[in-house]
């Protein structure tokens, strides 16, 4: 529990330094989009191009692995999108958030030091494999829903929407990163200088970002929608991830936790930035992150203790 706290601390108080500054009056709502815009067209694509430039492909794909992940994954983004539609009554724009909220975890700012903490090097290999496409598949298929539903009241335009995926400004970053990867073009010093600081700058803003997006539905927002978020993303998509993990692809012991551990993030910041990208959903969204990372204390502690109980951890 310790160990969780200490990770998940700072993001929550770096999200209420935003809420509180509006709410004291020291930083005016209106910063927030010029803040957030910052992220999403500048700071974001840099770290995705340096990410995905200097990430280490799997020689062999691991289907085993990314099946074990990515079919609940799709099976719980869906749902948000089925759930949203027909129980929440959402417009075509929320449901693709929502489905985004419930499958997409802040696996980077504090999944990989909970793995590091909890397995060591060993744990780092399936998680980062898992991470090598998770940006690549969420953003590209979010963002072409997305632009789909943008065109939907003017009458759909495959190039309108092309163009829409082209100017993505998280679409350029990991095209080309992915493509410098391939190329096996190296960034040059200087400039992977530049995107280090760059990269240092997208936590703390896009936190912040969010923290004043929650004085507009408040901390719990629309709380039935907030807490199907939480009930999905922090525990119902962990625990299928381990069923399939376990007992269809019989994966180690070692790899399933890792898997179910990455499963069970709470919902990751880049949901607000999309959605701010999009200008759609901001508030909403904001609280499902913010709630979501507050029960990841409880959350993550119980699995990490279920492992512990049933001896995964001292036989991994």
């Amino acid at each position: 529990m310790s160990v969780v706290l200490e990770i998940i601390t700072p993001v929550l108080i770096l999200t209420m330094l935003g809420f509180g500054a509006v709410k004291l009056g020291l930083f005016p709502k209106q910063a927030a989009d010029g803040l957030a815009k910052f992220v999403f067209d500048f700071a974001v694509p840099i770290l995705l191009i340096r990410t995905f430039a200097t990430t280490d492909l799997p020689e062999q794909f691991p289907w085993q692995l990314f099946l074990s992940f990515y079919l609940p994954a799709a099976f719980v983004y869906f749902s948000g999108f089925i759930v949203g539609r027909y129980i929440f009554k959402q417009d075509y724009m929320d449901q693709i958030l929502n489905g985004f909220s419930w499958s997409f975890g802040n696996n980077v700012l504090i999944g990989l030091p909970v793995i590091i903490l909890t397995f060591g090097e060993k744990g780092t290999l399936p998680f980062l494999i898992l991470l090598s496409i998770h940006g690549l598949l969420y953003f590209t298929f979010s963002s072409i829903f997305l632009e789909i539903g943008r065109q939907s009241g003017s009458g759909f335009s495959l190039r309108q929407m092309l163009k829409g995926l082209i100017t993505n400004p998280v679409i350029f970053g990991i095209s080309v990163g992915w493509l410098l990867n391939i190329l096996s073009i190296p960034i040059p010093a200087f400039i992977d200088v530049v995107a280090s600081h760059m990269q240092a700058a997208v936590t703390p803003c896009a936190l912040f970002s969010l923290g004043v997006a929650l004085t507009n539905y408040g901390v719990f927002g629309k709380a039935t929608e907030t807490i199907t978020t939480v009930v999905f993303k922090n525990i119902l998509f962990p625990v299928l991830v381990w069923v399939v993990s376990v007992f269809v692809f019989k994966l180690p012991i070692l790899w399933a936790m890792v898997t179910t551990l990455m499963a069970a993030q709470p919902t990751g910041i880049n949901v607000y930035l999309l959605a701010s990208r999009y200008k759609h959903g901001q508030s909403a969204v904001a609280s499902n992150i913010f709630v979501s990372t507050s029960f990841a204390l409880f959350s993550l502690a119980f699995f990490l203790y279920w492992f512990q109980k049933q001896g995964y951890l001292n036989g991994q």
